[in-house]
């Protein structure tokens, strides 16, 4: 049988644990399940699959090679990923523009959303690079989700 002292600290232990209290510890909990959905932007995912397919296709442009396709897997599940990162920062951004918003973190809100574009630029500048080795004009552009059919 389980002694009253051990029951005490159990309950102890149990109100410790019961999530954030404070405004800005939800505010940043709230923020985990986004920032942990980007993990799930892969092929393996049914809800992604067909818009990733499509866009490996476009990569592909034709070729059956199993070798290019899983290449352009890749590539396609990336610039899914730099979409739906390139869309939270726009929500950064509208974020830091209502006064009456809680900051996003104790650090300063502006200097991370500089950041997080500095990085974004930079992975916007790699991927360029990318499709001017594959050979890609400026007119030949992956579809964007939008214009993925089934959406």
């Amino acid at each position: 049988m389980t002694s009253e002292r051990k029951i005490a600290a159990n309950r102890i232990n149990a109100r410790k644990s019961r999530g954030p209290h404070t405004a800005a510890g939800k505010s940043k909990a709230s923020r985990n399940a986004w920032r942990h959905g980007l993990s799930t932007i892969r092929y393996l995912n049914p809800a992604m699959s067909e818009k990733i397919a499509v866009m490996a296709k476009a990569i592909c442009r034709g070729d059956a090679e199993p070798l290019l396709f899983e290449q352009a897997l890749i590539i396609a599940e990336n610039e899914m990923l730099l979409h739906c990162v390139g869309a939270g920062r726009v929500a950064v951004i509208e974020r830091l523009r209502d006064i009456t918003a809680i900051p996003l973190a104790k650090r300063d809100a502006l200097a991370q959303a500089n950041a997080r574009s500095l990085e974004t630029r930079r992975a916007y500048a790699d991927f360029v690079q990318i499709k001017a080795q594959l050979g890609m004009t400026e007119e030949q552009q992956f579809p964007t989700p939008e214009q993925v059919p089934g959406r």
